[in-house]
């Protein structure tokens, strides 16, 4: 499984609700996905990113997927059935419209865990740690460092 950058999808679908319309702007997951360098975390996989040739992850969603766990302290089952029914989950790994349907497979967090090794497991940990510290007002700023 190779894994590439951020997709934008600029394409408006007229029969999906857009997630700008339908949430809340001060919920703690909107500001933190406006507060995240998502840029941090794709420079720094660049290695993993898709060639043309085969279908892709954007390293977003397998990212935004791992914080969400560690912060909510919930698996990978879990997260499959919040993330259906929670459009803020979506709107954290960047969609546009609310989905009806998880995006990923089972397998996908496992090849995802394989390829980018332990040291960047620690280093999303770590940064989920940074984020449970917001929620609890102790730093209403997150960083790479």
């Amino acid at each position: 499984m190779m894994f590439n950058k951020t997709q934008q999808n600029r394409q408006r679908n007229f029969f999906d609700p857009m997630m700008r319309y339908i949430i809340d702007p001060a919920h703690e997951l909107v500001f933190f996905a406006d507060q995240m360098d998502w840029k941090y975390f794709e420079n720094d996989f660049s290695s993993l990113y898709a060639d043309k040739e085969r279908a892709s992850v954007p390293i977003r969603m397998m990212v935004g997927a791992l914080l969400l766990e560690h912060l909510y302290k919930i698996d990978n089952e879990v997260l499959v059935r919040r993330w259906v029914e929670n459009p803020y989950m979506q709107y954290f790994w960047g969609k546009e419209f609310f989905e009806y349907e998880f995006p990923l497979g089972p397998s996908d967090f496992d090849h995802f865990r394989e390829e980018v090794g332990e040291e960047w497991m620690r280093k999303i940990s770590a940064y989920s740690i940074k984020m449970r510290g917001c929620l609890s007002g102790k730093d209403r700023m997150l960083s790479d460092s």
